[in-house]
């Protein structure tokens, strides 16, 4: 019977359930050893659908009471599982800011490289006037020495 009205509190049929507890009761109040069952129930009855209280009379304020150790234990967890997703959230805040830098050293090294194209253009083209200059000066030795064994 006690379960049936359970069942039925949850089903939200607080009428109904009022009237399985207020039979219970009935049934239990002559008994001498129903007697703390006899006071829960009256107590859950006359909190029954109060403000502030659940269906089953428990203060819907107030934390339930469990030992520290548990507590501790608890919060240990918790703190684990935070330090998890904080080691987490700082390797990928660190991971968005080295492709940040990744891109502006992209950016650096283009440059660098651009000017490092052009001073190596710079340089052939400039090697090729020498190696052309030297030909001439070659090829007009050679005249001057031609001209002078005739």
């Amino acid at each position: 019977m006690r379960r049936h009205a359970e069942d039925l509190l949850w089903a939200d049929n607080l009428n109904e359930g009022r009237q399985v507890l207020r039979f219970i009761k009935a049934v239990t109040s002559e008994r001498t050893d129903a007697r703390d069952f006899f006071k829960r129930l009256r107590r859950r009855l006359g909190l029954l659908g109060k403000e502030g209280f659940d269906l089953f009379g428990y203060n819907e304020l107030f934390a339930p009471r469990i030992k520290w150790e548990v507590l501790k234990d608890v919060v240990e967890n918790l703190r684990e599982i935070a330090t998890t997703y904080e080691d987490a959230y700082n390797e990928l805040s660190e991971t968005i800011e080295r492709e940040e830098s990744f891109e502006q050293i992209a950016r650096q090294m283009s440059a660098v490289a651009g000017k490092q194209v052009e001073a190596e253009k710079k340089r052939l083209q400039e090697s090729q006037l020498i190696a052309e200059s030297e030909k001439r000066l070659y090829v007009k030795v050679r005249r001057i020495a031609g001209e002078g064994f005739d």
